[in-house]
């Protein structure tokens, strides 16, 4: 039997959110168990994961399980007997499978993404209790060689297993006619500070191009101030949708020219892959995102899609203008990233 324990888990939505449902939909099966601790419980489906279960508590446990999930996870892992493999999602719902190690010898897996690595090096309290959790560990995944060149960094020397995002199949999206003249940019991402969503939306103002629109889906702690940035533009030629279900985000794509991850690199946060450029790339969509963090790996280093310098809005400005401008150079970048997608990312 196997257990998966995450912190992040839909109806949440994001690159983590998806690839632990990933995990939970193509690794586990048959009377397999997620521990969703820290979810709102009431919002959770398993509908699309039977025959593997969302465990769900009650009662005086669902206290415990939303307010303190590390607790919660602990709790569950210590008297479960049954379980032979654990699978972590992230490196901080490693902490109780690594505890639960101390007092009783389980086997566990520890999935890797990025951002949470950044503790990893220098002497902090974190970072030793990190790295303790990722050595003791059976085996250690991570989504990007940028991953594993972090946990390399931050004195992590065990064999690490590249487990890069996967995704299903989508259908392509039927390209625009050469003498349309509208184009139509997408940025899908939690809006905080390291996706550099201010940087785009500064990008698209300096150009002040009528046909041009950008379309802004995601939620989070900066909402309103990227909102505010757009005051002054034409009320259609930014637009912010929040979160978005699978089915309109997919009305979303069909209707895209390119999408752009704008990425920086900060202390607080970085791109550990951006699996929303694999789902772009999928679709035939074109492609520009910062040259940081994971993003060179997923981009073939430029091979599949356009890179810019982190922050850098005379190169991402010129990015768009040329994927604009000429119809065969963004048919090439689109034609390449769906090959280079469907050859490593799409089951």
């Amino acid at each position: 039997m196997k257990k998966l324990c995450t912190l992040d888990f839909p109806p949440q939505k994001g690159g983590i959110q998806s690839y632990v449902l990933d995990i939970a939909r193509h690794e586990l099966s048959d009377g397999d168990v997620v521990v969703a601790a820290g979810c709102a419980i009431d919002d959770l489906t398993d509908a699309s994961l039977k025959p593997v279960s969302v465990k769900r508590q009650g009662n005086i446990l669902r206290l415990i399980h939303q307010k303190l999930p590390l607790l919660s996870i602990f709790f569950d892992t210590l008297f479960d007997r049954t379980t032979t493999e654990f699978i972590a999602a992230n490196v901080y719902a490693a902490i109780p499978l690594w505890l639960t190690n101390k007092i009783r010898r389980i086997d566990y897996s520890v999935c890797t993404h990025g951002g949470e690595l950044l503790a990893l090096p220098g002497a902090s309290l974190r970072g030793a209790i990190l790295r303790k959790v990722l050595t003791d560990a059976t085996s250690v995944r991570a989504v990007s060689r940028y991953t594993r060149t972090l946990l390399e960094r931050g004195g992590v020397t065990r064999e690490v297993i590249f487990a890069p995002p996967k995704i299903d199949r989508p259908q392509l999206i039927q390209r625009k006619r050469p003498d349309d003249q509208s184009f139509r940019i997408l940025a899908v991402a939690r809006l905080v500070p390291h996706k550099g969503i201010d940087v785009l939306i500064r990008a698209v103002a300096s150009l002040n191009d009528t046909k041009l629109s950008l379309t802004i889906v995601g939620n989070g702690p900066c909402r309103k101030e990227l909102e505010a940035l757009t005051g002054s533009m034409p009320s259609n030629q930014i637009s912010f949708t929040g979160s978005l279900d699978k089915c309109e985000l997919e009305r979303i794509y069909s209707q895209t020219d390119c999408l752009i991850l704008p990425s920086l690199e900060r202390s607080d946060g970085v791109e550990g892959f951006g699996i929303v450029l694999i789902e772009a790339m999928a679709r035939g969509i074109p492609v520009i995102a910062s040259r940081c963090g994971g993003i060179p790996g997923v981009l073939d280093n430029g091979e599949c899609g356009i890179l810019v310098e982190p922050g850098n809005i005379a190169q991402l400005t010129d990015a768009i203008i040329r994927l604009k401008a000429d119809h065969d150079y963004r048919e090439s970048i689109a034609t390449r990233g769906r090959i280079h997608a469907e050859n490593n990312y799409v089951r």
